[in-house]
């Protein structure tokens, strides 16, 4: 499989977190869960002080060997962001179908992963400034008909922008409003908890996670529930594979989340996004 680097930043620019999806400075133990922001507690079910999203790319082997049993040992449920490559796999198609009935997500993350240029792993044809509007749109519709294929049911579907680039062309054409018009939300590689008042939810900042421990995950998660907010936390390889987070580390992750049910709403990110637009309306 080719390596794809997603939203993750070269080791030297780990410090430079707003850049892309890199990998940040972590605190290097959690603290204890905060007091929430009363005034946005209500926004969460049964008065939750945070929402977490927990989203997985490129549907690498590892989604399936070690992330699928250990949501579901822990009563959880993720977003699955899954290229072409992998939605036409004849061998994928039944792991698809094991996290779907497990009330995971699968959202799209394009059919041909488009990156820039100056990648030296994207072929050729295939960078972001070789696309059109009208090509993009095609392709998203494409990676919709392969997750409606495999029987996914879902009321609504969510995306992840391939490298966290939101536009194509030469001339850097965003393809923000198409994103908005097809999906209920789509993830990028701003780095942040989301407020849920103020976020586009076209443009959903997220953490991208690599080589951290279980307690760095967590600070991630007291940070939302500092301010009632939404973290989006982004892994490719867990225990495996590459941008790898070790399965023992996403597992003390999960730990806390199961034990926090009561403060902390763990719930896939299209769920969330469905959520802030029916408050957002007032319904």
């Amino acid at each position: 499989m080719m390596k794809r680097w997603g939203c993750m930043l070269s080791l030297a620019l780990v410090t430079a977190a707003v850049s892309g999806c890199g990998a940040a400075e972590f605190a290097p133990t959690p603290t204890p869960s905060p007091t929430p922001t009363p005034a946005l507690a209500t926004v969460w079910p049964a008065r939750g002080w945070a929402a977490v999203s927990l989203t997985y790319d490129d549907g690498v082997p590892t989604d399936f060997s070690v992330v699928g049993p250990a949501l579901r040992r822990h009563r959880l449920n993720g977003t699955f962001f899954a290229g072409g490559d992998s939605l036409t796999s004849l061998d994928h198609a039944p792991h698809w179908r094991d996290l779907i009935n497990d009330g995971n997500e699968i959202g799209s993350h394009t059919m041909h992963h488009p990156c820039e240029r100056a990648q030296s792993w994207v072929p050729p044809g295939f960078a972001s400034e070789d696309y059109t509007l009208e090509r993009m749109q095609q392709e998203l519709q494409e990676s919709i008909g392969l997750i409606r294929g495999l029987d996914y049911q879902g009321a609504t579907l969510s995306f992840a922008y391939p490298c966290g680039i939101r536009w194509v062309g030469e001339q850097h054409v965003s393809y923000v409003p198409l994103v908005d018009a097809l999906f209920v939300a789509g993830r990028t590689c701003e780095w942040g908890v989301a407020d849920p008042a103020a976020v586009s939810l076209a443009e959903t900042p997220s953490f991208g996670v690599q080589d951290v421990s279980g307690g760095d995950l967590i600070a991630h998660v007291h940070e939302a529930e500092a301010s009632g907010g939404w973290t989006v936390l982004q892994f490719h390889g867990v225990g495996g594979d590459y941008i790898t987070v070790s399965a023992e580390a996403h597992e003390a992750l999960l730990a806390y989340l199961d034990s926090h049910r009561t403060s902390v709403w763990t719930a896939p990110f299209g769920t969330v996004a469905a959520r802030l637009r029916t408050v957002r309306a007032g319904r």
